[in-house]
């Protein structure tokens, strides 16, 4: 009896039932969760010490539990304390199948603002994909270096994702909200990327633009030696 009771009691098995919501969602346990919810357990409860997190993020890596909270009423939006929701995580650890559920049900591509181009910057073009199609703001800055989706998507080498951001509508001279306020055309001509800054020109990028210490693009390519962007920014 006194094992048992030690067994239970750390499974959360004699705890309310929102607190062995949170147990189990955290621990996989689908049959579980179903009982406490059957229980009385919101699907909207607040997990974690300090009661900082809906169990709906503790959720977001599994397809299955998603699905059950979501059917029960989970408010697809619900934040932590720090402003994030369960796509937000979801889309930061690529978890596609998750992005589509909450998205399906409701989940807001805005909020936070930043989930774009987080996954412009690390190359999860399937999951920029669908956050585009269901309204993420294309230029909405990111939390890595404040760039823009297109910005941080040419920063990081992933071009097929800046591309498909162009033909979205993507404004390449957009300049990033904080450091170096640089544009799209100036990341890739900073790095040689002769292809992009085409790219980037023939969709209107201009030339003239001036980061925070005042150089533009050409600037960055004569400093860095490469000449065939350097004439092709002298041509325009």
């Amino acid at each position: 009896m006194i094992i048992c009771i030690l067994l239970c009691t750390a499974k959360g098995l004699y705890a309310g039932p929102t607190e062995d919501l949170c147990y189990w969602v955290g621990d996989g346990a689908l049959g579980a969760v179903k009982d406490a919810l059957k229980r009385g357990a919101s699907p909207n409860a607040y997990c974690g010490k300090k009661g900082d997190y809906p169990v709906i993020i503790e959720a977001s890596r599994d397809a299955q539990m998603l699905r059950l909270l979501i059917e029960a009423g989970a408010d697809v939006n619900a934040t932590n304390s720090i402003g994030e929701t369960a796509l937000t995580y979801a889309a930061n650890g690529g978890r596609i199948e998750c992005v589509r559920i909450l998205l399906k049900a409701g989940a807001d591509p805005n909020r936070p603002t930043h989930m774009l181009a987080d996954a412009s910057a690390v190359g999860k073009a399937e999951i920029a994909t669908l956050l585009l199609k269901a309204g993420a703001d294309i230029n909405a800055p990111g939390t890595m270096t404040g760039g823009t989706p297109l910005d941080q998507a040419i920063a990081s080498g992933h071009n097929d994702i800046a591309r498909m951001l162009l033909d979205a509508g993507a404004d390449p001279n957009v300049q990033s909200d904080r450091g170096a306020k640089g544009t799209a055309l100036i990341t890739a001509s900073r790095r040689g990327d002769t292809e992009m800054v085409a790219l980037l020109l023939e969709a209107g990028a201009n030339p003239a633009l001036k980061d925070r210490w005042g150089h533009d693009a050409l600037h960055y390519a004569t400093e860095e030696g490469f000449s065939e962007i350097e004439t092709m920014l002298r041509n325009r």
